[in-house]
């Protein structure tokens, strides 16, 4: 990140970088919800708990997303969508730390 760049503002790509290689632990990120899902919603907003890494054999997470060797893995905590109110989420701060395919990031660094 450059030296002039507001640590508040939202960072949505390009330059060729990828979101996950300068999501650091305790950000927040976004990633594009399953269209159809049960929840209704667009996209989920989640908080990164442990940064990028290579998968270095099989697993399944809780959740059972499988992730095969070689494949780029961040480990996340989840906000909930909480109220009426269109941008009222609440962080489930005791919640199991799950995992995500890194490229799923489309949203990073916001409040």
């Amino acid at each position: 990140m450059e030296e002039f760049d507001d640590p508040n503002e939202p960072k949505f790509g390009g330059d060729g970088e990828e979101f996950f290689d300068i999501l650091q632990i305790g950000d927040n990120f976004a990633i594009t919800a399953i269209e159809g899902n049960a929840k209704g919603v667009n996209f989920y907003i989640l908080q990164c708990q442990h940064q990028k890494f290579m998968v270095s054999e099989h697993f399944a997470c809780v959740w059972g997303c499988e992730f095969d060797m070689g494949d780029y893995v961040l480990g996340r905590t989840y906000y909930q969508k909480w109220g009426q109110g269109s941008q009222s989420y609440v962080f489930l701060d005791h919640s199991n730390i799950l995992y995500i395919d890194a490229h799923l990031v489309k949203a990073i660094k916001f409040p």
